[in-house]
């Protein structure tokens, strides 16, 4: 039998690895992640190392999603739209403030392309659904990761919240069982696995702690 992976440490190992760090300096950190986090499913040196060389497999342009965003280079790559500059600038700012670290391409880029169906506030700072964005995002990089297509619910959701006002009660955060009521619109057309992302109301922990999962699942990793 092939050893399995919960796959929300899948995007985690990515994004680790694509910051240049080895297989053990990424077991480090997923450990004590784990410890922290009070997950006890995290995967071993042996799942990582398979993990690191997958990633290590992928595309130069696959890999430079789950590299550091940096501006102007990752504009003049191609991998993100000059128009994103703005965004991706004040996303840099305040990813820096909380986690003293850079974010990926990949989360400026999710970021950017979820603007564009709802529009953040100007500064983004002054964004009272910042955090829900944050979420959501936590939410789509592990699906890209996977390889898995976004579930309908992320439409659904963003139509709630473009149409609530300020008398309307709190839409459930993107993923969570609540929002995910009644249980047959956990299934959607593709019949993926819906996330619940980073509870509310605990400090955001950017997307190298992965997010957990309403109904988790294993993965079987490939040979290598």
């Amino acid at each position: 039998m092939p050893k399995q992976i919960k796959d929300r440490w899948v995007n985690a190992i990515y994004e680790m690895r694509g910051r240049g760090m080895g297989p053990k300096e990424i077991e480090d950190q997923i450990e004590a992640t784990a410890v922290r986090e009070q997950f006890d499913d995290y995967p071993s040196l042996t799942t990582i190392k398979r993990y690191t060389a997958k990633y290590d497999r992928l595309g130069a342009r696959a890999q430079a999603t789950y590299r550091e965003f940096r501006w102007p280079q990752s504009m003049e790559s191609g991998l993100l739209p000059w128009e994103a500059s703005r965004l991706g600038v004040g996303l840099l700012e305040r990813y820096q403030r909380h986690h003293g670290c850079r974010p990926t391409n990949g989360y400026v880029r999710w970021h950017w392309r979820l603007s564009l169906a709802w529009p953040p506030s100007d500064p983004l700072d002054q964004d009272a659904d910042l955090d829900a964005r944050d979420r959501m995002v936590a939410g789509f990089l592990i699906y890209e990761a996977l390889g898995k297509p976004i579930t309908s619910a992320a439409e659904e959701y963003i139509v709630r919240q473009l149409g609530k006002t300020t008398s309307d009660p709190d839409i459930p955060d993107y993923g969570s069982e609540e929002f995910f009521q009644p249980a047959a619109r956990a299934a959607d057309e593709h019949g993926a696995t819906p996330l619940i992302v980073w509870p509310a109301g605990q400090p955001f922990a950017g997307n190298i702690v992965p997010p957990p999962h309403v109904r988790d699942h294993e993965i079987e990793i490939d040979d290598v």
